[in-house]
């Protein structure tokens, strides 16, 4: 994410401070990771984060096994899903229910929105985000700004592609963090939200032109054919 936001502002930024942030951002990634290995248990996060990026069939590791447990459970209602109930473990043996009948999460908002509500679901939210980053586009295409304004839009429309990419390995919305969801949906609100402030000045200055032109094209009409008495 931190190279993406330096390409994305790097006219803004110059080259000086983005050669200054590069190897800034190198030294303290390289110290805080010597810490959290020698320090702490988070270590072994780091080896999980590593193993991501192998692959067996063109999935990572670590979702080998949900993945393909998901792809089977889609299949079986592609439209509409079979409602956001995975069971964990626990739950699962308080129920009676074998290993074998457990749906495990994902691990993909994609596989996890496809299994719960379907391709409609599916559908209706990657809408709400490509309209967002649609009007974010928009808006700092047609409407002159001030630095700080353009700074916010071009964030949104770096986030919501960079959030969307990394969905594809983690699932936002599951039942347990769903609380969470709504700062994520908030972001989003709160960046179309500065769009339209920004918009909306523009939007006025056109109508209060067109409104002398109307009345312009009015007075040349009843000059041409009377004043209709």
């Amino acid at each position: 994410m931190f190279p993406v936001l330096l390409f994305a502002f790097r006219k803004q930024l110059g080259v000086l401070k983005v050669s200054q942030y590069v190897v800034s951002g190198l030294v303290v990634s390289a110290v805080a990771s010597a810490v959290a290995i020698s320090y702490t248990d988070f270590g072994l996060m780091l080896q999980r984060m590593a193993a991501v990026t192998e692959t067996q069939n063109g999935v990572p590791l670590t979702r080998a096994q949900t993945w393909p447990a998901a792809v089977e459970k889609i299949q079986q209602h592609p439209w509409v899903g079979h409602g956001p109930f995975f069971v964990d473990p626990t739950t699962a043996e308080t129920l009676g229910w074998l290993p074998s009948q457990m749906t495990p999460y994902p691990h993909s908002m994609y596989l996890y929105v496809l299994c719960s509500v379907g391709a409609l679901g599916l559908a209706a939210i990657l809408w709400f985000f490509l309209q967002a980053w649609r009007i974010l586009y928009a808006t700092l295409r047609e409407t002159s700004m001030s630095n700080y304004q353009e700074s916010m839009l071009r964030l949104g429309l770096v986030l919501i592609p960079t959030f969307l990419v990394a969905q594809v390995s983690l699932e936002f919305n599951r039942p347990q963090t769903i609380d969470y969801a709504q700062f994520i949906f908030g972001l989003v609100g709160l960046l179309v939200g500065i769009a339209d402030r920004i918009r909306a000045p523009a939007l006025t200055s056109r109508a209060v032109a067109v409104k002398p032109t109307v009345e312009a094209v009015r007075i040349d009409v009843s000059q041409a054919f009377g004043d209709g008495r």
